[in-house]
């Protein structure tokens, strides 16, 4: 027996099952899954060649979660090694999604646990990712650009992933603003309801407003988010249903910053040029 953790005495663990059919898809899918909580506790596989495809998927994680140190917010994508690019000719495979994070290593790991968890042949991006670990085939991330803050960093993974869609690729991004072959169009481009993942501190640094108002009754009042706890997220402002007093309309309403005056305006995405 091979053990992740040596110290530990030998003993027979439900988790191994699989070994006895290694070959077998379920097996496989079992082995993909026991790579997510390796970094939790002791784990050990049998098999040598799952073994070591475990531990390609945890080099992986730590590669692109190194690139990303004191980078800020980044943008990436996954690319799928198991196909060839067809426009851009990449040697990682073609893009199967874009995304946005400031804690890569983290989002990485997340990553690769939806793709021991999903379902082979679906079209999202855990299907996906099962797809390409069926195959004992680690997905390969990139970053492809940097942004200063979140909404600028919105800005940019909303840009990459339509010029992605522009040439062609079928991306598992599920927001709209991200499968449109349209040219971004900077601030516009992300839907306020976006802006409500920000947390406090996010939304005083990108200058996004929150208001108490009720054109019905005349109230306009903002609110002082310097008041507020810095790591709570605007939607757990949402999510307490403000009723104005006076005909129990919607009440919160949060506010873009103004394009013309937003002090991250002169932010643009970085070129495709350096993507390859």
């Amino acid at each position: 027996m091979v053990y992740v953790d040596a110290g530990r005495q030998p003993r027979r663990r439900p988790d191994v099952a699989f070994v006895r059919h290694k070959n077998s898809v379920c097996s496989r899918a079992h082995a993909i899954r026991t790579c997510k909580s390796m970094s939790k506790g002791a784990r050990y596989i049998r098999d040598p060649q799952l073994r070591e495809f475990t531990l390609r998927v945890k080099a992986e994680v730590e590669r692109i979660g190194k690139l990303a140190q004191g980078r800020g917010y980044v943008i990436y994508a996954i690319r799928d090694p198991t196909l060839p690019d067809r426009y851009r000719h990449h040697p990682d495979g073609p893009p199967i999604y874009v995304g946005q994070s400031r804690q890569l290593r983290i989002r990485a790991d997340a990553h690769m646990k939806d793709g021991g968890r999903g379902t082979h042949g679906g079209r999202l991006k855990a299907g996906r990712l099962h797809r390409i670990m069926k195959q004992l085939v680690v997905p390969k991330f990139q970053i492809l650009d940097e942004a200063p803050t979140h909404l600028t960093s919105l800005i940019a993974e909303t840009a990459w992933a339509r010029r992605y869609c522009w040439y062609g690729y079928e991306l598992a991004n599920q927001w709209g603003e991200h499968r449109s072959k349209e040219a971004p169009r900077g601030l516009d481009s992300v839907p306020t309801r976006r802006l409500w993942n920000l947390t406090v501190a996010d939304a005083i640094e990108d200058e996004v407003s929150l208001f108490l108002q009720c054109k019905g009754c005349g109230i306009h009042s903002p609110i002082d988010l310097e008041t507020l706890k810095p790591e709570a997220r605007l939607g757990q402002l949402r999510s307490l249903e403000m009723k104005c007093p006076g005909c129990s309309g919607p009440f919160l309403q949060i506010v873009r910053p103004d394009v013309t005056l937003w002090k991250w305006r002169s932010y643009l995405p970085g070129s495709m040029k350096a993507e390859c």
